[in-house]
């Protein structure tokens, strides 16, 4: 069972080469055009309102927000904000297409809403090299014929694949299919892993939970539901001649958020997260081997 870190190319507007997401929020800001307050417009592929009326000529990219407020990233664009817990939607399917401009062979999806996921690459010599679709049902509650039947149907809000063939400048198509409801995903990831070593048996899982609760003069308590955080604190077996090399590796990504997947006994990259490492600890070795504590914490 392996640790894998994947480094996250980031989406541009040259590498996104297209989406069933129009870009349609509001319209685009025009300098010329008086805004009124709470007036909302597109700039740079985020939303901003107007704080305040007669507001005319203010770039809401250069603003000090004495014009305008930053509402976040356009539908089309949420799925690469680093922001896990809002999503795109559309209709029954969401799509994007991503050229990317380095070697990738990964793609990670979190905070999915849908039945199945279905990415392609095609490559512009070769054309289709890769399509498979994986289904996100999650069956792991059914313990009996009595769950099988009655038990809610329940799907999987993650989803790591580290084996698309490493083709340079090949297109790689990601689908969230959602028939009858919405489609939607948090968090869209590309890259290219790179293994760290052997998962040990244990790895401990947590959450870090921001939901506030709020508690009057008679003891009632109102909760405030707020985002969280995965967190997880693998240890990692590793080969001591790379220790140098790894230590270096995690230095270059402090405070750089990739994702971190983990093979377990029941499927490949079955724990994935999109975050930071807090902390890295390398201990004693044993037989040609160094065992590493990480301390990850995924984004909200």
């Amino acid at each position: 069972m392996t640790a894998k870190m994947i480094t996250v190319d980031p989406v541009t507007d040259a590498t996104l080469t297209s989406s069933t997401l129009p870009e349609d929020d509001h319209a685009a800001w025009a300098g010329g055009t008086t805004y009124s307050a709470a007036a909302k417009v597109i700039k740079a592929h985020r939303i901003w309102e107007s704080v305040q009326a007669g507001n005319t000529g203010n770039d809401p990219e250069t603003d000090d927000g004495t014009w305008w407020t930053n509402l976040g990233a356009t539908n089309r664009w949420q799925v690469f904000d680093g922001i896990i817990q809002t999503q795109a939607s559309r209709a029954e399917s969401a799509t994007w297409v991503v050229t990317p401009t380095t070697t990738t062979s990964s793609v990670s999806l979190f905070n999915v809403t849908g039945a199945s996921v279905q990415i392609t690459v095609t490559d512009p010599v070769e054309g289709l090299v890769y399509d498979e679709t994986f289904e996100l049902v999650d069956n792991t509650a059914v313990l009996d014929a009595y769950t099988y039947f009655f038990s809610p149907i329940i799907s999987r809000d993650t989803l790591c694949v580290t084996s698309l063939p490493p083709y340079a400048n090949a297109a790689i198509s990601v689908t969230v299919n959602n028939a009858g409801s919405n489609a939607a995903v948090g968090q869209i990831a590309f890259g290219q892993p790179e293994i760290y070593g052997a998962t040990i048996d244990q790895i401990p899982l947590s959450m870090d939970d921001y939901t506030r609760l709020n508690t009057d003069e008679f003891g009632r308590t109102t909760p405030v539901v707020r985002g969280y955080a995965r967190t997880a604190t693998p240890t990692i077996a590793v080969d001591t001649f790379r220790v140098t090399y790894l230590e270096r590796r995690l230095a270059d990504q402090r405070g750089i958020p990739c994702v971190w997947a983990f093979d377990t006994q029941d499927a490949d990259n079955e724990l994935a997260y999109l975050g930071f490492y807090k902390s890295f600890n390398f201990l004693y070795q044993y037989a040609g081997k160094t065992f590493l504590d990480l301390e990850i914490r995924s984004l909200v």
